[in-house]
């Protein structure tokens, strides 16, 4: 939390000088582009030249004169002028536009003192019972509550934009800035976490705002290597024990076999007992086939079962898986029927014959198991686009919604060290998963499949050239 809140504090002393910068830049475009012109603009303000006019303005029996540098001064900012007598006629000019009257009604000066006279702004101003009046060039002030000139609100909304564009620059220079900084800080973190799922670890700088958080990190990374290197010693212990007492168990179960054998076909023992015998020597070979499976499922799960991957043509392939697997012979209840559609001598899958030969073993034997009371299976064998696939289904009792659920998200003790009552203890599905795991392949479970139990072992193909048929790469797939 301290790296996190130094970030806070770091971030709220940027904004606190961020909104004065701003202030101070946005008054600078407002004098460079608005009070520049206002300024400019009052060298000849109506209100100074109208008290200018006035003061110097010359009142005799003969009329009104107005001295030569003040029509002068006139001249030179473009600004007419003009006195009314009491009558509403005009008795003095200066630089007068052809379309100005020269006699006014009350209402006409009405009208032009608090706004414009054709078009021009003019300003009054009274003197006695004389009314002095100042002409601008038209387009030069608004009258409005105040007199501004035109060219000044002209530029208002381009200040307005310029004050945008500029708090925008200066905010995104900030964050880019500030985001530069804080991206050196967090990369190396960011990468770090990145490389902890591959159990790979470098310190990382303790430095910067975010000394702390790199801190934790770099603890973490050391925790997370122990744990993963006393890991990898326990998965070591486990597979060797697992392999030594499969080893163990195989010499007392082979002479169990032997002598239950013996048993079954001595001459002289009776019906009973040669029935307890044949029970023992059953029971003893599913021991060891549980023994056998237990020990396989164990290396391929540590990796420790070398592969022997050759290139396999799935037709001739199971055709010897099935013909061994019949030739041991099947119980009457039970019946193994192999198909298969056209597939090309080109089109091969990389696989391993014993792993491949285990593994339709298992589906099989899981067959056979859950169908007590007997059942028809059936093997498949077919393409799929870019998939070779190969279907065992049987016509048995099948499996309900929630045991297909139970298979789909219930780990396996070998794959799990917490909740054992809730895990799955057969290791028949197990070690076909694993198998196709080493061939890259995939299985599919079909739920609720109506006609009993189907499964799909998906394997990718691969595809001989015509140069490989010719110089017998066909021969690894027979």
């Amino acid at each position: 939390m301290k790296g996190i809140t130094k970030i806070f504090k770091r971030f709220f002393l940027i904004l606190c000088l961020i909104i004065p910068i701003i202030l101070l830049l946005n008054a600078g475009i407002y004098f460079f582009f608005i009070m520049k012109d206002y300024h400019a603009a009052n060298e000849a303000a109506p209100v100074p030249v109208l008290e200018r006019i006035s003061s110097g303005l010359i009142r005799s029996d003969q009329g009104v004169t107005v001295p030569e540098n003040d029509q002068e001064y006139l001249k030179k900012y473009g600004i007419w002028g003009m006195v009314i007598d009491p009558v509403g006629k005009v008795i003095w000019s200066s630089g007068l536009p052809p379309e100005i009257p020269l006699q006014y009604s009350l209402a006409d000066i009405a009208l032009f003192a608090k706004d414009y006279l054709k078009d021009y702004p003019v300003f009054t101003q009274v003197m006695g019972d004389h009314l002095l009046v100042l002409g601008y060039p038209k387009n030069s002030y608004m009258k409005i509550s105040n007199y501004l000139p035109v060219q000044m609100v002209q530029k208002v909304p381009l200040a307005a934009l310029i004050m945008a564009a500029g708090d925008f620059l200066f905010l995104f220079g900030v964050y880019y800035v500030t985001n530069k900084k804080l991206q050196r800080s967090i990369r190396p973190l960011v990468n770090q976490i990145e490389e902890l799922p591959r159990g790979k670890a470098e310190l990382i700088p303790e430095t910067g705002v975010l000394e702390s958080v790199a801190r934790s990190i770099n603890e973490v990374s050391a925790v997370m290597l122990e744990k993963d290197r006393a890991l990898k010693k326990k998965e070591t212990a486990r597979a060797n024990w697992i392999a030594g007492v499969s080893h163990d168990i195989r010499t007392p179960l082979s002479l169990i076999m032997g002598y239950a054998r013996k048993l079954e076909d001595a001459p002289g023992l009776a019906e009973k007992e040669r029935g307890w015998a044949s029970v023992i020597y059953k029971n003893s070979a599913r021991i060891r086939q549980l023994v056998n499976d237990l020990n396989l499922a164990s290396k391929l799960e540590y990796n420790m079962q070398p592969s022997k991957l050759v290139l396999l043509h799935p037709v001739p392939m199971l055709r010897k898986i099935m013909a061994g697997y019949l030739n041991d012979g099947i119980p009457d209840d039970y019946s193994v029927d192999f198909t298969f559609e056209e597939i090309g001598e080109e089109v091969c899958l990389n696989g391993d014959a014993e792993l491949l030969d285990r593994a339709m073993g298992n589906l099989i034997n899981n067959a056979m198991i859950h169908n007590p009371k007997g059942c028809g299976i059936q093997i498949h064998v077919f393409c799929e686009e870019s998939e070779i696939c190969i279907r065992v289904t049987d016509n048995g009792k099948g499996i309900t919604a929630e045991r297909y659920d139970y298979l789909a998200k219930t780990p396996h003790y070998m794959l799990c060290d917490s909740n054992l009552k809730t895990q799955r203890h057969g290791l028949g599905l197990l070690i076909v998963r694993q198998v196709m795991e080493v061939h890259h392949g995939r299985v599919e479970i079909a739920k609720n499949y109506d006609e009993g139990f189907r499964i799909t072992l998906y394997f990718p193909v691969v595809t001989l050239s015509s140069g490989a048929l010719s110089k017998g790469g066909i021969t690894a797939c027979r």
